[in-house]
């Protein structure tokens, strides 16, 4: 009798929403999943169906998917992104690779350059695209600036902050300068890369108080409060201005590339993800990266 039942509830998993179900049960009994434990689930649920499994991780990865709760037409967003060389750093841009935040429970921080980006571009069609209001426009003598948007989407039943920092350093170093090693992930239209996933596995970070943050940019009256999961603070094994991911021995960095959902020209795509690779290159020995999701043939899809 046990066989059968067993394989009634597997011949029901049939689309990607059934899969999608299997994985909120289980997270009901064993808690919120991170990005590789949920693959792994739908890895083992769909283990009989290659196409199944396939199909529900492109959804689990999907950028569009996740930046859906901040506008109808998420690709938009993401082309726009795109187009003003802008990402999403801080706590939301983690919570991709781990459940530390809810959609409504941490601010959406996005990060822009003048230096080789338009960020008055991305803040204008922010607002029309999101139909969020604005709250406040702060500029400071240093050019850096912040703008606060607030809003609703897609029937959520509390406000989503979002805050878009301008600044003449480079977005990586803006968000590799944020003062806890949770916030230290970057997603673009092309990818993501988390700084975290050592600490994160076991629910751990570190504070780098010599890092700036968001010292440099000017205060606003908007208030965006911030609820976390429960992490448990170490300490850093010893201190080093720059990066702060040396800092922690933090010897592991998660990076994924996203399917090309918002059609970006071949060629283009292609030297996003050089780029990306290229900044982590930079900061870590190639020999230690972890290779979340990332294959040759995925890189040169249209």
């Amino acid at each position: 009798m046990a066989p059968s039942s067993r394989h009634s509830r597997t011949s029901t998993i049939r689309t990607v929403d059934d899969v999608f179900e299997q994985l909120s049960i289980h997270e009901e009994k064993t808690g919120e999943a991170s990005l590789d434990q949920a693959r792994e689930f739908i890895s083992q649920t769909c283990k009989t169906d290659t196409k199944l499994a396939r199909d529900s991780i492109q959804s689990l990865e999907s950028p569009s998917i996740f930046f859906g709760v901040l506008c109808p037409d998420s690709k938009t967003l993401l082309k726009l992104m795109y187009k003003c060389n802008t990402v999403l750093g801080g706590i939301q841009a983690t919570a991709f690779f781990f459940p530390i935040a809810q959609v409504m429970t941490a601010p959406w921080d996005f990060y822009c350059s003048p230096v080789d980006g338009n960020p008055d571009e991305f803040i204008s069609r922010f607002g029309q695209i999101s139909m969020f209001d604005m709250l406040e426009d702060i500029s400071s003598d240093t050019a850096e600036r912040v703008v606060y948007y607030r809003g609703n989407a897609n029937g959520t039943s509390a406000p989503i902050n979002v805050r878009i920092f301008v600044s003449l350093k480079s977005t990586i170093e803006s968000i590799l300068e944020l003062k806890f090693s949770y916030q230290q992930s970057v997603i673009s239209a092309i990818g993501g890369i988390c700084f975290w996933p050592r600490l994160g596995k076991h629910r751990q970070f570190r504070a780098f108080p010599s890092n700036l943050g968001q010292s440099c940019y000017p205060k606003g009256n908007t208030i965006c409060r911030t609820h976390i999961s429960n992490l448990r603070k170490v300490e850093a094994r010893v201190t080093l201005n720059i990066p702060s991911v040396y800092t922690g021995y933090d010897n592991k960095i998660g990076i994924i590339i996203f399917d090309n959902e918002t059609k970006i020209p071949k060629d283009d795509f292609a030297a996003g993800v050089s780029e990306m690779l290229n900044i982590v290159c930079s900061l870590m020995d190639l020999c230690t990266f972890r290779w979340a999701c990332m294959d040759a043939s995925r890189v040169a899809r249209d």
